[in-house]
């Protein structure tokens, strides 16, 4: 997998996280073109990943290393969606927080069902939980 392949990716994970929607086409130089839209408002960008200048101008950002950065793309995808990096970050918590949740009480309701099956102890049980 080529490194422009690799920023593609990282871009178009990006853009599906935040909550836009997401269609890239390769082209057979290489270059990635990302066309992400506003799920309500009429709004869309594209998004050029290359490795190589623009020679045809028709991306709304390039992020070749020449004109642009894929700093500048995410920056261009936060703003398409109307939110800031500062959100992103608390987004990205919010679900650690909600996932870590999630499987605390997998391991309570396993430890608890184990307990009842068997009849061991809680210390016991908790050895056996394979949800960590």
């Amino acid at each position: 997998m080529s490194s422009t392949d690799r920023r593609a990716e990282r871009l178009e994970a990006l853009a599906a996280e935040i909550g836009l929607a997401v269609r890239s086409q390769r082209a057979s130089t290489g270059t990635v073109y990302i066309t992400a839209e506003h799920p309500r408002a009429d709004a869309r960008i594209t998004v050029r990943v290359a490795d190589h200048a623009d020679a045809y101008a028709t991306a709304d950002y390039s992020a070749d290393g020449v004109e642009g950065s894929d700093a500048g793309a995410r920056a261009a995808l936060l703003a398409l969606r109307g939110t800031t990096p500062r959100a992103l970050r608390r987004l990205r918590a919010w679900r650690r927080a909600r996932a870590q949740r999630k499987a605390s009480r997998a391991r309570e309701a396993w430890i608890a069902g184990w307990i009842a099956q068997t009849g061991c102890s809680r210390s016991e049980a908790e050895r056996e939980c394979p949800v960590r």
